[in-house]
């Protein structure tokens, strides 16, 4: 039949289902699943033997009337897992959070309600209030309970976990089911689970089709090539090797080639799968597998001359449409949840699809708002600044942009409008402390669009990088209503020379009086009010130390004996390995989203 052999044709989402170890994901993923895959519900042999899931799992629920499809991915619940749930996170439309209804949110809960924060948004969330027969109580506690009798525990339940999700994420009034599939004779609750998943999965795909983007059939009209997320391979006899993963980005066919960016590898794709179903072509969403024929066209033995150990986790796609770097220019939000600093020279473990790289991070702040150019001054900062509320987003009062540079220790793939997630995962659990283990997140910026070099070397050399300075001076006495002399500025042998033309203000620059400012108080420092301006210099007396500063008209001077101020920014480039002169340079506007930069130094 058409349907049957056509299943490119269905729409698919994919729904990741996170929760706590031992919430009971795997035993609801077995109620939900009419297919498995061969990697799925634990038949990972150390899984069996530890009781736990330890890998991603891959099963589906189909709608035949709607043509919908459902993946479900099953993702490990161990703290020292998680690096795969930030993986699976990035290839999912959906949510749904096993959630135990004795214990609620615990670690692992909270983590992935962190992380869910960062990368979805609330109409992207179900939550399975699972073991609700553990509800019932020790007399009414069965295989199959008097279900009447534990729904106002239930109900008492949910709203308690309702209360929490609203105090602490966008989540809170989520759809919400209770369920129980500890006995698979006597389940309850899947059929609702069931209905609501496959109703905000036909609200993603009406939601695909309104924004345009490459759905079913349509799919093979787009001509940017795919994208395909690796999670698994293997050999099959006779035939060669299949990668099985998801397509992030347009359409595969049989006769395409395939290149794995990062291991310089070209394929000829042979065959593919959808759920053990073979069909000539897969579209984007779809969970695949792909056999590829070995490196002269033919089946090519048990490993087709590739390393199988280097494929799992990997990202193919379009020969040339993905590029390597082991430097990354990435926005940088910081996760409300984490409260440890966030210092520049840093490591953290920065998640890049399936991959996993230690880097060193350093923050800047641009000149230029909300755009990363090498024509731009950079600010080098201390740390991350603190997240914003959503009080502060929606007022545009903190609408700063901070960047991101981090030199990986090895390559990685970019995907264009992924998420990048920077974590501590070598932070350890303990019963007495719970600790967001995720630190901050953004999107890549992708070297084709801003011409950010491959290497961090080069891109120490290019970028400009500036050193915030102050000079503290007083009023030494007013030669007419437009000309005073200002001393203690200068000390001796500092090239007076430069700082012709400098502004200067009555009003300390915010965080200079302030020992303790940080990061906000020298971002804040970091520009000039100019309506705060009274003059600027138009001379120096010799090695005296001594300024002539020129009044603005309709400026009243400062008293002699009054404190005057110098803000500016030292330009010397980023690192030893930079050439570029020095130079100064002040930036000037109303607020610190929309500085411009004005150099300062002799008039010819």
């Amino acid at each position: 039949m058409a349907e049957e052999h056509e299943p490119w044709m269905w729409k698919n989402v994919n729904v990741g289902v996170l929760g706590h170890v031992d919430a009971g994901k795997t035993s609801v993923v077995r109620a939900l699943s009419n297919i498995v895959s061969t990697a799925a519900l634990d038949k990972h042999r150390q899984a069996q033997e530890r009781g736990i899931t330890i890998d991603l799992g891959f099963s589906c629920m189909e709608d035949a009337q709607q043509r919908l499809r459902v993946t479900l991915v099953d993702c490990p619940g161990h703290a020292s897992l998680i690096r795969q749930v930030i993986a699976a996170a990035q290839m999912i439309d959906l949510v749904l959070l096993v959630v135990d209804a004795q214990k609620l949110v615990q670690a692992q809960t909270a983590e992935c309600l962190a992380l869910s924060q960062i990368l979805f948004d609330a109409d992207q969330m179900v939550v399975a209030l699972n073991k609700v027969d553990l509800l019932a109580t020790e007399k009414t506690r069965t295989e199959s309970p008097e279900w009447e009798l534990v729904q106002p525990r239930i109900a008492s339940t949910m709203a308690k976990l309702d209360a929490m999700l609203c105090k602490s994420t966008r989540f809170g009034g989520c759809p919400m089911v209770s369920v129980s599939a500890r006995h698979v004779d006597h389940l309850y609750g899947m059929e609702s689970l069931r209905s609501v998943l496959l109703s905000k999965a036909a609200e993603r795909v009406a939601r695909r089709q309104t924004q345009n983007l490459a759905l079913g059939p349509l799919v093979l009209a787009t001509s940017g090539g795919f994208i395909l997320s690796v999670d698994h391979s293997f050999v099959v006899k006779g035939s060669g090797v299949v990668l099985t993963g998801i397509l992030l980005r347009g359409s595969i066919r049989v006769g395409d080639m395939l290149e794995l960016p990062l291991h310089r590898t070209l394929r000829k794709v042979k065959s593919i799968q959808i759920f053990r179903r073979v069909v000539d072509r897969a579209a984007m969403y779809d969970r695949v597998a792909v056999c590829l024929a070995g490196p002269s066209g033919a089946a090519g033995g048990s490993q087709a001359g590739t390393d199988l150990a280097l494929l799992e986790r990997a990202t193919a796609c379009s020969p040339g449409l993905l590029s390597c770097t082991s430097t990354l220019v990435m926005h940088a939000r910081r996760v409300r949840h984490h409260k440890r600093e966030i210092a520049s020279g840093s490591k953290y473990h920065f998640s890049v699809g399936h991959a996993v790289v230690v880097g060193t991070v350093n923050f800047f702040y641009s000149s230029a708002p909300g755009s990363f150019s090498l024509e731009s001054l950079f600010i080098r900062l201390p740390e991350l600044p603190a997240a914003e509320t959503d009080s502060q987003n929606e007022t545009g009062s903190c609408a700063r942009v901070v960047f991101a540079i981090v030199e990986l220790e090895h390559e990685v793939v970019l995907i264009p409008d992924s998420v990048i997630v920077a974590s501590r995962l070598d932070i350890e659990y303990t019963t007495n402390e719970r600790v967001c283990r995720l630190a901050f997140s953004g999107e890549p910026i992708l070297r084709d669009k801003t011409g950010v070099p491959t290497h961090a070397s080069e891109l120490r050399k290019r970028m400009r990088v500036g050193q915030h300075r102050v000079l503290q001076g007083t009023v030494d006495r007013l030669v007419s209503e437009r000309e005073l002399i200002a001393r203690g500025m200068l000390k001796k042998h500092s090239a007076p020379e430069r700082l012709i033309g400098m502004k200067l203000s009555i009003v300390p620059p915010e965080g200079h009086t302030v020992p303790d400012a940080g990061t906000e108080g020298m971002l804040k420092a970091a520009v000039v009010d100019s309506r705060e301006c009274f003059g600027y210099i138009t001379r120096t007396f010799g090695q005296s130390g001594k300024l002539s500063v020129s009044i603005y008209p309709g400026q009243a001077p400062p008293a002699v004996g009054s404190a005057v101020y110098a803000s500016f920014y030292k330009e010397r480039g980023w690192g030893s390995d930079s050439d570029r002169p020095i130079r100064y340079l002040q930036l000037f506007a109303d607020n610190v989203a929309s500085a411009t930069e004005q150099g300062v130094g002799p008039r010819p």
